[in-house]
């Protein structure tokens, strides 16, 4: 249900009052809010592996090597879902910046 005109303005007006006594608390809900796709991420990483955990011992059960096969490409997957993900980005940036840097060092 979207939020009215006036709502909207209130629950600004909160947030920013929040904001301004407690910057502390006010930090730590952006960076909770910053990584909801790191902990939908690690959730979906760790149903992936259970669920190939699963199949590994049916595999195991019923003599089944393509199963099995299936089972270890699914607990691959779901350990690399789970993994955080490098901030290739910043990491670029950085890099780049870094390359600036040394070829801009001064004669002496």
């Amino acid at each position: 249900m979207a939020l009215s005109e006036r709502e909207s303005r209130i629950l600004l007006a909160v947030e920013k009052e929040l904001a301004a006594s407690d910057p502390h608390l006010s930090k730590s809900f952006d960076i909770l809010a910053s990584s909801g796709p790191a902990i939908r991420h690690l959730l979906w990483g760790t149903a992936v592996l259970a669920v190939g955990i699963g199949a590994l011992v049916y595999a195991i059960a019923v003599h089944s090597a393509l199963i099995g096969a299936a089972a270890f490409m699914a607990m691959t997957e779901g350990a690399h879902l789970a993994l955080p993900r490098p901030r290739l980005f910043r990491t670029i940036r950085l890099y780049r910046a870094r390359q600036l840097d040394s070829h801009n060092i001064p004669d002496e």
